[in-house]
């Protein structure tokens, strides 16, 4: 049996202190732990479908250093995590606090074992406060192939 992974690593920096203390109020929730009524107003404020696992990514605040300085956000996930959960927290975040920014996230998508077939892979999204544009690889090839079908025929 092959394990399939999803990497990530990415930074929203210089943060401030009411920015830290949002993202620590966001993230640092546990769902598992509201009734229904509570879990429901919770995912609706957020947009999130119920059977999302909020915060299904590795995250750490962490002090700067030379080539970040200031005290910094990092997200990032060695095995996995949901991409949508990531978008909404960041588009959340972006429209609170920096409106007029930007956020990109790429990940690879692989497997401890060759596979034939689209196993490997990846994606990227770019979130503003006024949404999310996404990009996957599978999706481009599709896009491709489609293409060259139409041109073959045409």
């Amino acid at each position: 049996m092959a394990n399939y992974y999803e990497e990530f690593s990415e930074t929203i920096e210089a943060l401030t202190p009411e920015e830290e203390a949002w993202i620590r109020k966001e993230l640092e929730v546990d769902v598992d732990c509201m009734n229904e009524e509570e879990y429901e107003r919770w995912a609706k404020e957020r947009g999130v479908e119920e059977d999302y696992q909020w915060s299904s990514f590795d995250w750490e605040i962490k002090d700067g250093n030379q080539r970040l300085p200031g005290r910094y956000l990092w997200l990032h996930s060695s095995d996995g995590g949901v991409h949508d959960c990531l978008a909404i927290f960041v588009q959340r975040f972006l429209k609170k606090f920096r409106p007029e920014e930007s956020f990109i996230l790429t990940w690879g998508a692989t497997v401890s074992r060759p596979i034939s077939g689209n196993q490997f892979g990846g994606g990227a999204f770019l979130a503003t406060a006024e949404g999310v544009k996404w990009f996957t690889v599978w999706d481009w090839v599709a896009e491709q192939k489609a293409l060259r079908i139409m041109n073959a025929t045409g």
